[in-house]
């Protein structure tokens, strides 16, 4: 089943170019029929497909969509539009700091990853611990073949320069300790992703390709909690 057509590449393009109020108001009609429904069609499939294997996620995908207008109060770039849809499949809701599956499309890239991103301090600790403590497993996280397959076998993030013992004499042979952030992506031509018939199959593989280290990461910063 084919999800997007050109049309919704040909969106973004024109927002791009003209990324204000007049423009998006004289094509919302585009918006609400080449983006925003085929964006929560596909989005209904492919958590209906999360929940065969994972009945506890109970989001409905209204729940999991980020909204397309930016938050522009604080911010020098005005500009009232984001350049994509985006949403976050995640069972403990679109605002938890634990791991989730994001997804973001655009008009040249999109985007498939997910893991950790936003860490309170204690959470952070707890991530370290796990992987000082129980490096053998997270390595094997790392080198599991659908992980390496879909998202390179590496995790991506900020680093502190400065770790406190036992970190600071073992991040030489562990340089994960000194990552702030634990996410992983893969960036995609959204005229290659966008438009295969196999969307949904192709979408899913990179979801469940990221089950085992978001589970990781999420048994790390709570305790007691499944993946």
């Amino acid at each position: 089943m084919t999800y997007f057509s050109p049309k919704f590449i040909a969106f973004f393009k024109g927002l791009q170019a003209n990324n204000t109020s007049e423009w998006f108001a004289d094509h919302k009609r585009d918006y609400e029929n080449e983006v925003k429904k085929p964006f929560m069609t596909f989005l209904t499939d492919l958590i209906a497909r999360a929940q065969v294997d994972e009945p506890e996620l109970q989001q409905l995908p209204k729940d999991a969509v980020f909204r397309i207008n930016r938050d522009v109060r604080f911010s020098k770039d005005k500009r009232p539009y984001k350049e994509h849809v985006s949403a976050i499949i995640n069972r403990y809701g679109k605002k938890s700091p634990l791991p989730g599956f994001y997804l973001q499309f655009g008009a040249t890239e999109a985007w498939l990853g997910g893991g950790a991103y936003e860490i309170e301090k204690e959470a952070l600790a707890n991530i370290r611990s796990e992987i000082h403590y129980n490096g053998a497993e997270f390595h094997e996280l790392l080198a599991a073949e659908p992980f390496k397959q879909h998202f390179g076998g590496v995790l991506l993030g900020d680093r502190n320069k400065i770790l406190p013992e036992p970190y600071k004499s073992a991040v030489a042979e562990e340089p994960y300790l000194a990552n702030k952030q634990f996410y992983y992506m893969a960036t995609l031509p959204s005229q290659d992703l966008l438009l295969r018939p196999d969307l949904l199959d192709y979408v899913y593989a990179h979801l469940v390709a990221a089950r085992p280290m978001n589970a990781f990461l999420t048994l790390a910063m709570q305790p007691g909690q499944e993946g």
